[in-house]
């Protein structure tokens, strides 16, 4: 059997007191659904739900139907059932309270993920590359150019779970999962073998996926970039995990200076989709020092100073500012895993290239969003010009950003 070595990049210690969404922030799509869904992202929480049956007209663990929402109506809960946030979640929770039972059902769930949801051609290049170009021709003429009336009744399997980020996403939860559960699972002979196989398989798909591509901007091609660390770093190096990090490490690089700018924002100037690459390069970083393969200055500097960014979005009340399609989310825990100390902030703050002012009170805060439009499909929220104020940390005019990406009223407003 080969070795399984993998550790979380983040300590232990962390673990111990914070959930796994404080420590990797959704994207905002995951975060609508993840509200919508859950309420909360504390994993004993999220413990509690499941065990209480709460959760069971979407979850039917272990023997999930990852299939079921391949629709593009439903995309966004489709992506936020197969990246399987919530077997990491529960994962983390049946470690931090001891639980033997809910291990062997995520154990069989992750297990039977790997039964029934194959690769394209498992994992030819040629069908990779098909499947790639299909799933994208289908999300610009089916999804972006058709009304929501139209793709609502279009019951074509979208392909998703192999294809952009999913992966990516996925094996980070699948190995923080393995992890937290080796050793209160009760594993049969071969299971951890073929949950081993499987994780290996998924860094193996996304190389080869990424070694096709070109570079291009944005946190969908930088997350499968982390995705690729984590997994190079479950095995002991060999030729093909060497290539891996290699990869890896010159592509972050190149997301660090062309998706932030040199002040550390992000270009969106969106604070939710700013701190999930700013955990990129966290981890990034991290995963250099264990590698002993220097990151380059400039990425360096920049990762580091999108971690003072995201301080300066946090609000009075320990959420980040809506601003560009963000939702407020609890940045604590990734500046904590940053070092750095959210109480230590200026009593003014001005992001030139991120359009943001912010005023600091002792009973009174103030945030003025003056960012740019960035895209038609990006990640934009038409609140520009938008003025946020705190008074004695309770919001007077706040903005509520975002709704979910499948709300067919948004899906309308084309």
């Amino acid at each position: 059997m080969e070795k399984f070595i993998y550790k979380p990049i983040i300590p232990i210690e962390l673990w111990k007191k914070r959930s796994l969404l404080e420590l990797y922030p959704f994207d905002g799509g995951g975060g609508f659904i993840n509200r919508a869904i859950l309420g909360t992202i504390d994993d004993r929480e999220i413990r509690r739900k499941f065990q209480a049956g709460e959760l069971d007209s979407i979850f039917q663990f272990p023997n999930m139907a990852f299939h079921r929402y391949e629709r593009w109506r439903s995309i966004e809960l489709s992506c936020w059932l197969n990246r399987c946030y919530v077997v990491a979640c529960l994962g983390h929770a049946a470690w931090l309270e001891n639980d033997k039972a809910l291990a062997n059902i995520l154990k069989d769930t992750m297990l039977h993920y790997i039964d029934t949801c194959p690769p394209p051609g498992n994992g030819d290049p040629k069908e990779l590359e098909a499947h790639w170009a299909r799933v994208l021709y289908r999300m610009n003429h089916d999804y972006n150019e058709k009304t929501y009336e139209e793709y609502s009744v279009d019951e074509t399997d979208v392909e998703y779970t192999w294809y952009d980020f999913q992966p990516a996403s996925r094996v980070i939860h699948f190995l923080h999962t393995l992890y937290f559960i080796k050793d209160l699972a009760d594993f049969k002979e071969g299971e951890m073998q073929k949950l081993v196989d499987g994780i290996r398989l998924h860094g193996h798909i996304l190389y080869l996926q990424e070694k096709a591509r070109p570079n291009s901007k944005g946190n969908h091609q930088s997350v499968r970039q982390v995705g690729l660390l984590h997994v190079a770093s479950a095995f002991e190096e060999d030729e093909e995990t060497r290539e891996w990090k290699k990869l890896a490490m010159n592509r972050i690089a190149w997301h660090a200076v062309t998706d932030f700018f040199e002040n550390g924002v992000l270009f969106e100037g969106s604070p939710s989709y700013h701190s999930f690459e700013t955990w990129h390069g966290r981890d990034a970083m991290a995963f250099a020092k264990l590698f002993g393969m220097p990151l380059d200055a400039e990425a360096e500097r920049r990762f580091k100073l999108a971690g003072e960014v995201l301080a300066t979005y946090r609000r009075p009340d320990g959420r980040t500012l809506v601003i560009n399609d963000a939702y407020p989310l609890l940045p604590d825990g990734l500046l904590e895993s940053m070092g750095i100390d959210v109480q230590a902030q200026p009593k003014t703050s001005h992001l030139g290239q991120g359009g943001l002012a912010v005023w600091r009170g002792k009973r009174l805060y103030a945030a003025l969003d003056a960012s740019s439009f960035t895209g038609q499909f990006s990640h934009y929220h038409g609140g520009k010009n938008a003025i946020t104020i705190f008074a004695d940390n309770l919001p007077l005019i706040d903005d509520p950003g975002c709704c979910n990406y499948d709300s067919p009223s948004f899906r309308a407003c084309k």
